[in-house]
Parts: C-alpha cells; structure tokens; sequence
C-alpha cells in the first residue's frame, strides 16, 4: 500500500506551521481558481447551490474570507462546495454522463457561461479533479498545486504598504475631483462592486476610515477602477493607477 502524504519528501512535521502553510495554499489557490475562471465571489456562492443543489452552502462572504485567508475553521459545508463545484466543472467539460449523475440543478444560459470550458483544479500526480477530501489535503498542508507555487509573485510583491496607501490617498482624490459626493458614490460602488466586503473597505478606506492591504490591493484594484472609471469617464486600468500612484 502507498501512502502519498509519507512519499512526500518536503512533508512538514511542525503541524502548526504544515496546516497554517496549508490554509495560506488553499487561500491562494481559490485565488488562481476565481482569477482563472473570471468568477467573482457572488458567482462561486450561484454555483455552489448549483453544483450541491442545495441552498445556503457557502456564501459569498465566506468565499472572501477563505480568499484572504483569514477563515480559521472551514466547515464541512464549504469543504464540501468547493469539491462539488470543481468536479461539475471538470465533469461538465470531460465527462457529460458523469455530471449528470450528479444531482446538480439543471444547467441554465448562467450556469453554462460560468463553467463551460472553465478550470477544475486537479491533483498533480493522478490528474482527478480535487474532490472535497483533496481540498481538504490542501487546506491541511498535504496538498500542493504546483501551477500556483510556480506563479510569479512579482505583481504582489511590489506592492508595498507606502503604495497601497499612495492608491488609497489617489482614489480619495479621484473621487473628490468627480464632484460627486460620498453619499452618491456609495450606492454606485454598491452597483458596481459584486462582493460587499471588498465595496466596504473600498469606501471606508476612500473617506479616510479605514485602509487598503498591500496583500489585498491586487484583488480590489479591478474595482477600484470600475468604481472611479463610472465617475469620471475615464479608462483606467489597473496598471495605470499603479503607475499613476508609483510615479
């Protein structure tokens, strides 16, 4: 019989620190997940219902807290979309008959535009899809995605703390010199901004009570642009408010 987790030759024997790298892993391969697939939060809660036919499984806030890695516990539900979700993504694009013994709910024009020709994350030896024991083994720390260990981290790392504060201090300008103020600027982030999480940090950290995380600023800056394109008619890209803030 082999054991896979005992085969592993970078197996860490501190269980602390394998299950907090672990939890940091799964963290980031949600992120390659949505980013891959151009899923928002509010899109990953539509398929879990879709994908376990049941409602109330996860929910889109729960999906921000995974993403950024501050969700401590993650309960048997969550574990149990995130399989489901990737196997009727993999099943639904390699393997018709599977997936439709399934049990998910019936495939609409919606559903067919989020998982049609989109990426299942699979184990990197036996090429499965993760199913939820193998998401549970990455958010233990037995688990690696070698395409995400191997993306590069240049993006993130320039991003300091001075600059996300320089965007900060740039979108609350922005914002000014549109005219409008705050109180008619909150309900179009609101519009605009599909996870009410991020639409809050966004606000709160451009009228000077709150601020924005170095870690986090690559996952808002997308909106951050929307948010201030909408205002002013602008095309800002995300690259550009870097170059802008960085200059």
């Amino acid at each position: 019989m082999t054991i896979k987790q005992l085969l592993d030759k970078n197996l860490i024997a501190d269980n602390a620190l394998r299950r907090e790298l672990g939890r940091q892993h799964m963290s980031s391969v949600m992120i390659y997940m949505l980013n891959v697939n151009e899923w928002s939060h509010p899109n990953f809660e539509f398929l879990a219902e879709f994908a376990l036919n049941e409602k109330g499984a996860l929910h889109s806030s729960q999906a921000s807290h995974i993403r950024r890695g501050r969700m401590r516990m993650l309960g048997v539900k969550s574990i149990d979309a995130f399989g489901t979700i990737n196997l009727a993504v993999w099943a639904y694009n390699n393997d018709k008959p599977s997936f439709r013994r399934m049990g998910c709910q019936t495939v609409t024009e919606k559903v067919e535009l989020l998982i049609k020709g989109k990426t299942a994350i699979c184990d990197p030896e036996t090429g499965a899809p993760l199913d939820a024991g193998g998401w549970m083994n990455l958010y233990l720390g037995y688990l690696k995605i070698p395409q995400v260990l191997e993306l590069p981290s240049a993006a993130t790392t320039k991003i300091t703390k001075k600059l996300a504060e320089s965007v900060r201090a740039y979108m609350s300008r922005e914002i000014q010199k549109s005219g409008q103020p705050v109180h008619e600027v909150a309900p179009i982030a609101r519009k605009l901004i599909a996870d009410q999480e991020t639409m809050t940090t966004i606000m709160q950290a451009a009228v000077g009570l709150g601020t924005l995380d170095a870690a986090d600023l690559p996952e808002m800056l997308p909106d951050i642009c929307k948010l201030l394109n909408r205002l002013d008619n602008r095309e800002r890209t995300p690259d550009s408010i870097l170059q802008e803030t960085a200059g």
